[in-house]
């Protein structure tokens, strides 16, 4: 399988792809790597190559909008991605991970940071991730208030309170910074999705496709109909 030719480069800054790496037992995230262009298809065969050998699935999934990869892993292929990106400054599967917030009660206090940072978005009680976004300080910061998701949006340069139009919103729960080397470098927001779909497709998640050797195979059911939802622009 090509999945390099499945990515939307053009939604990628520097034409470097983010990949989570979920440990399947738990569902914990422990790694987000952000991989150039040369190098996913590498790093996506070492995976499915893993998966094969051993009778697995190849749980590897790629979202909606084809920008972003989800990889679920056991502690052999994390060791694996570990040694196969060797002196990179992106978080790796050691990154130390800090709870900065819960149920309306700030932890730590993270400062400095400026900018776009991305967010993966989970379930809060059996892990499923629903989504990869991007937050600012501000975005950030209205989450903590509102006790909602709230992200911002890079097409329309605003914003974006999830559920605000379809009424699907999620209800934060507990919201983690991933550092490296005492560096902001991503969140991961705990949510309760209302109306069971974070994806504007209608699904649970926004990674319902599964990379497999005979193509994108969807997985799950669709939860509601984008056009009953958001009317002509299915979106």
């Amino acid at each position: 399988m090509n999945v390099e030719s499945l990515i939307a480069w053009e939604k990628c800054p520097n034409e470097r792809v983010p990949v989570i790496l979920q440990q399947e037992w738990n569902g914990f995230v422990t790694g987000l790597f952000s991989v150039p262009r040369d190098r996913i298809q590498m790093l996506m065969e070492l995976q499915l190559n893993y998966r094969r050998c051993r009778n697995l699935g190849s749980s590897v999934f790629i979202d909606c909008d084809g920008d972003a990869l989800l990889c679920r892993a056991d502690p052999a292929q994390t060791d694996l991605w570990k040694h196969s990106w060797p002196n990179e400054d992106l978080p790796q599967p050691e990154m130390r991970t800090i709870s900065l917030w819960r149920d309306g009660k700030r932890g730590a206090v993270v400062s400095g940071w400026e900018g776009l940072i991305p967010v993966i978005t989970q379930d809060a009680e059996i892990h499923d991730v629903l989504m990869l976004a991007w937050v600012t300080p501000l975005a950030l910061a209205e989450a903590f208030a509102m006790s909602r998701g709230c992200y911002f949006s890079r097409s329309r340069e605003e914003l974006w309170r999830k559920g605000e139009e379809s009424g699907n919103v999620q209800k934060l729960r507990e919201v983690f910074g991933f550092f490296s080397k005492e560096k902001l470098v991503a969140l991961n927001y705990w949510v309760h999705q209302v109306g069971g779909a974070a994806c504007h497709d209608g699904f649970r998640s926004c990674f319902y496709r599964e990379i497999t050797d005979e193509g994108l195979q969807v997985i799950g059911a669709r939860v509601f109909d984008p056009k009953q939802v958001y009317g002509k622009r299915g979106v």
